[in-house]
């Protein structure tokens, strides 16, 4: 059977290149992102992460999930003297909560993986945690 990966953030940049990696070495692919400017692939879905209710039923029951791969992530681009309220808590829901959302939902599925040994799941996290720079301050925060 074809083991199965999750990915968020699948739509563009890095987590294009992750889910046609895992297709080439010969994984069905589950792509999630709030929008496809290219056309959504066979499979995958458009959502947004930070509505708890969708991500929830779309990772509880992918067959042969065997890796999650978070690594959908906003930024907003802003002095911290102008940052919105709003803006520090959309950062925070996409890329903290819906990690920790998406993950709990699949835990029974990838714990059945690989006849029960488990599978996988990749948190992505970003240089900004750790060396970050000016008017990003929601989203260092985020990654770190």
């Amino acid at each position: 059977m074809t083991p199965a990966a999750v990915i968020t953030g699948a739509a563009g940049g890095i987590g294009r290149a992750t889910a046609e990696l895992f297709e080439r070495r010969g994984w069905d692919v589950i792509g999630i992102d709030r929008q496809w400017p290219d056309g959504m692939p066979k499979g995958s879905l458009e959502l947004d992460l930070a509505d708890d209710e969708a991500l929830r039923d779309a990772l509880s029951g992918p067959p042969r999930l065997e890796a999650l791969v978070n690594l959908a992530g906003v930024m907003t681009e802003s002095p911290l003297s102008a940052l919105e309220t709003a803006d520090i808590d959309r950062t925070f829901r996409i890329n903290v909560t819906a990690a920790i959302v998406a993950t709990s939902a699949a835990m029974d599925a990838l714990a059945a993986a690989s006849g029960g040994r488990g599978g996988s799941v990749v948190n992505v996290a970003s240089v900004h945690a750790v060396a970050s720079r000016a008017n990003l301050a929601a989203y260092a925060a985020s990654k770190g």
